[in-house]
């Protein structure tokens, strides 16, 4: 049950990752609020649906500096 558990947040740490540099290439960064969700979820101690309701709850991404063409 322990290798299961350990995979269980390799994946989560994966697919948050894989959001990171997405959101990154976008030109936007990270709240640190929602860095905080984000390691709630990895960790375990929220479900998906949790952390997609923090996002979609204005605890989103923040625009950079970055102009736009």
């Amino acid at each position: 049950m322990l290798a299961s558990a350990a995979a269980e947040k390799r994946r989560r740490e994966k697919a948050v990752d894989f959001a990171r540099s997405n959101i990154g290439l976008e030109g936007f960064t990270i709240t640190e609020k929602l860095e905080a969700f984000a390691q709630l979820y990895v960790d375990g101690e929220i479900d998906l649906d949790e952390f997609v309701g923090a996002k979609l709850s204005n605890e989103c991404a923040a625009p950079t500096d970055r102009e736009t063409p």
